[in-house]
């Protein structure tokens, strides 16, 4: 069912379209079940007397990583249409001779922004500031602030805070998803540094 929902998706973004209720709720009760369905291994086998480095110790963490990567899919797609609908809204506003672009753009930057840093106090409480969780929250965020908010100063400090921290634990970077995240962040650095000093 999760990949009749992937083509779903995928065919609507591709031909610049939104999901209806239905093809929504097709999407969540595929992941769910998905996840949930994992979930309920991982439980059967953190119950299991294993020793460490086990053959049912190695199944738990392969299940755990798939159980991420299918999360990451979702995340993935909400961001898709949650760019696909900001840009919408814009182009609408943008067709209108009144205020409505400022409008728009400021209820987006409103919910964006409570859901931004709800997800940002989780995620500093919960991943060191190497870690890709922590480091992809801050590019989106920071790329989403210079693209379709159009604040680049806003988007500079946010990716310049995330960097920094990440810096100041490098001892901590063994990932290579964190490396090139680190790397988007410095270069959208110097290119936004530019920008907010000319």
């Amino acid at each position: 069912m999760c990949f009749f929902a992937k083509q779903l998706v995928e065919s609507k973004v591709s031909n610049n379209l939104s999901l209806n209720v239905e093809e929504r709720n097709l999407l969540s009760v595929a992941y769910k079940n998905v996840v949930g369905g994992k979930r309920a291994v991982c439980r059967i086998l953190s119950g299991m007397d294993t020793c460490e480095g086990s053959v049912m110790d190695k199944y738990k963490q392969m299940i755990e990583n798939e159980i991420k990567l299918t999360c990451n899919e979702v995340l993935m797609f909400s961001n898709l249409f949650a760019f696909f609908l900001a840009e919408s809204v814009l182009k609408l506003a943008s067709r209108q001779k009144d205020d409505a672009e400022v409008f728009y753009l400021k209820i987006i930057y409103q919910k964006s922004s409570e859901c931004y840093e709800k997800a940002k106090a989780c995620i500093k409480e919960n991943f060191r500031a190497t870690h890709p969780f922590r480091l992809g929250l801050a590019l989106s965020w920071s790329v989403f602030c210079y693209e379709i908010l159009k604040d680049p100063e806003n988007a500079y400090k946010i990716a310049k805070e995330a960097f920094d921290a990440a810096i100041g634990e490098i001892e901590t970077l063994n990932d290579q998803e964190s490396i090139l995240l680190m790397q988007l962040l410095r270069d959208n650095i110097s290119l936004w540094t530019q920008e907010t000093t000319e």
